[in-house]
């Protein structure tokens, strides 16, 4: 038998595989069929939808297809006599083998009912691979098939000796809990919610104890979420947009809702135990799988209540790090279905295009639709355009408590091709070499990190007494929590300070104890040094005397910046011709909020940062926190502007509306306070500049 040809597609349709019905040991075989999908008009064929791991490709397996195929033929008038033999003759049928992979082929066979037909989709047979027009406008579709399916079915792989037990163990876990058993939350993380036994007692399990699970249970668990499934990019927009609670997990035979699954692993991985197993195989390798599992089922939460079209790209982006994909073009296309409809009509998915390409265009529409240059705080590249993020290259997001460009909005232009003008103010100079600071997580013992960072910490400072002086050793926490301090958050009107927002007492306290030798490592308290940027992983000293994060590639001569629309300030390498190249984001605590643009003096009131609403807060003695920059009390609102309160979890934040906008993407502009415009500062005599990037 030949092998299988396609037949094109019609616009709006897609293939559904009617996998025919057999026994574990049958050859596969199936019929394709085109139907449309659109779900605008109510056209939402029947199926499910496979969501699994092509994985090794070396050694195909064949499956039989055949399908419709429609002959050229001139149609008649449907009035004629001709017409209803037309329609008898108009479709041929075709039959083929394709090759496909083995973990595909393993997952058709333990999906294939025995007396009955299934329909489903998977894209290795539903899609031409060798089509890259079809394929392309297929993926850009990709939202809507997972969506719009019955259910998806997630394939972890076939059966393996530790199969059924990591399988009864969630299973029992999951009995322990109520319904709903998690409650997730931005900001107060995971909350599980016990079932009570029959005679009203509590369960065996509980947060804070050990979790009563065998030697046995412990390695089969440290399989399971090993699984290749969980580090695949695709598969986190395949199950995010999924049907929560129709969807399930298959294990060779083992099946799962995965609702229950999610919750019973997610329960297991807060547990303070759940790395710490002493048998474990490869504690390292467990822990990272640990956070790509949370990461991908907490988004199945968070995402669902934020809906689609909710998050931009870079945000995305630096969000789904941690996943893998062959194509790193796929690092974009595959985040695609959260994109709004705007957004992603600036960027189709096109296959002969380069990462390069793909990104350049994204950060211009990111410019267009947000008026912000976020995307510049995953710059990593070390080629040009230098503005656009290398996608080869790991990535991650500044996680800011402060922004530098004060709620300015961007004032940028793409010159020509790979020259990005921007505005903005020079800020300081980078004059010393920088030193490596990498976070906590990268040491095993925390002995070997507490001597790398007092290295540094004497080494920044010239002085092996540093930790005698306070303001030293406040300007040094601060620099390694990128802010993140409760003295300068608003929770510290809320509540003492905790594990994950410390003060700057706390952090004086340990670092002291660090020279003392008296640090133990199951403190509770630790400066965290966990940004876990991908882009500023070191320190140096600028001409200004302070104390920064910057890129490790930064050098002595590089400028620090603050520009309109930017929330981090950012390091510029000059250029002989008056040009600069984007080193990265950094970390400027004289300059991260709004300094360089509109002063130091708040007038007597205190900067904190609110988390809640992204945004800086102020706080005066007596007086309610205020969410209105004091730094611009007296300067009026330019004709036609005015302001009005948006409610942000309980807080009251100015945003600004002109009364003649007039296109639906001015309501992005509300965010930015209008005064804060670079032509309204410069004649307010902030010495603002224009950067060409390159």
């Amino acid at each position: 038998m030949p092998p299988f040809q396609y037949p094109p597609l019609l616009p709006l349709e897609l293939r559904l595989l009617v996998l025919q019905p057999g026994m574990p040991e049958d050859p596969l075989t199936g019929t394709l069929v085109q139907r449309k999908l659109s779900p605008a008009d109510g056209d939402i064929p029947e199926y499910e939808a496979l969501s699994y791991c092509w994985g090794d490709q070396s050694h195909p397996q064949p499956v039989k297809l055949k399908t419709k195929w429609r002959k050229d033929k001139e149609q008649p008038d449907q009035g004629s006599s001709r017409y209803r033999k037309y329609m008898l003759s108009v479709f041929g049928t075709h039959s083929g083998y394709l090759d496909i992979g083995p973990n595909l082929a393993s997952a058709l066979r333990a999906l294939r009912f025995r007396h009955h037909k299934r329909i489903l989709w998977c894209d290795s047979i539903c899609i031409n691979q060798k089509d890259v027009t079809e394929r392309s406008a297929q993926v850009q579709r990709m939202a809507d098939l997972y969506q719009s399916a019955r259910r998806v079915i997630v394939w972890l792989g076939s059966a393996a000796p530790w199969s059924s037990t990591a399988m009864e163990t969630l299973r029992w876990v999951r009995k322990q809990l109520s319904s709903p058993a998690i409650e997730i939350s931005q900001y107060e993380g995971i909350t599980p919610k016990f079932a009570l036994k029959e005679d009203g007692s509590r369960q065996e399990i509980d947060c804070t104890g050990p979790l009563p699970l065998s030697r046995d249970q412990w390695l089969a668990f440290e399989q399971l979420i090993a699984a290749d499934w969980f580090r695949r990019l695709w598969t986190y927009q395949e199950i995010v947009l999924a049907n929560q609670e129709t969807s399930i997990v298959k294990l060779g035979v083992e099946e799962m809702q995965w609702t229950k699954f999610i919750e019973a692993a997610l329960f297991i991985c807060f547990n303070k135990w759940s790395g710490l197993q002493p048998f474990f195989v490869d504690p390292p390798r467990h822990n990272k799988n640990i956070k790509v599992f949370c990461a991908k089922a907490v988004s199945c939460s968070t995402m669902q209540e934020l809906g689609r079209e909710s998050t931009d790209w870079v945000t995305l982006l630096s969000s789904t790090k941690l996943y893998d994909c062959s194509d790193s073009r796929d690092k974009l296309y595959a985040l695609r279905g959260f994109f709004e409809a705007e957004t992603a009509q600036l960027i189709p998915v096109d296959y002969t295009k380069s990462a390069r390409q793909i990104v350049a265009s994204a950060s211009v529409a990111h410019l267009k639709q947000n008026r912000n240059l976020q995307f510049l705080e995953l710059c990593n590249s070390t080629v040009s355009p230098s503005w656009a993020v290398d996608l080869e290259k790991p990535l991650g997001l500044l996680q800011l408590f402060s922004n530098a460009g004060a709620r300015s909005a961007a004032s940028a232009r793409l010159v020509k091709p790979g020259v990005l003008e921007v505005a903005g103010v020079s800020c300081d100079e980078i004059c010393n070499s920088v030193m490596d600071l990498p976070p906590r997580e990268t040491y095993e013992l925390l002995e070997d990190y507490i001597t790398n960072v007092l290295t540094v910490f004497r080494n920044l400072t010239g002085s092996e007494d540093f930790h005698r002086d306070d303001k030293c050793l406040d300007e040094l926490i601060t620099m390694m929590t990128f802010g993140n301090l409760w003295d300068h958050s608003t929770k510290r009107t809320e509540r003492a300070p905790s594990w994950t927002t410390i003060s700057l007492e706390i952090g004086r306290r340990m670092i002291r104890q660090w020279i003392t030798g008296n640090a133990i490592s199951d403190d509770y308290y630790s400066i965290p040094y966990g940004h876990r940027s991908a882009t500023a992983t070191a320190c140096t000293r600028t001409r200004g005397g302070a104390l920064v994060c910057v890129p490790s590639e930064s050098y002595d001569g590089d400028m620090i910046v603050t520009l309109l629309g930017l929330s981090s300030n950012l390091v510029l390498r000059p250029q002989s011709d008056g040009a600069y190249a984007v080193v990265g984001p950094c970390y400027h605590q004289r300059y991260s909020n709004g300094q360089a643009l509109l002063g130091d003096d708040f007038r007597g009131w205190e900067k904190l940062w609110c988390i809640e609403t992204h945004s800086l807060a102020f706080w005066k003695e007596g007086e309610p926190l205020s969410f209105s920059d004091p730094r611009l009390d007296g300067v009026p609102l330019p004709v036609g502007y005015s302001e009005y309160a948006v409610a942000l979890d309980g807080k009251y934040v100015p945003y600004w509306i002109h009364k003649c906008e007039y296109e639906e993407y001015m309501e992005h502009e509300r965010i930015y306070d209008p005064r804060m415009a670079g032509h309204r500062l410069k004649d307010r005599g902030v010495p603002i500049e224009r950067f060409r990037l390159i």
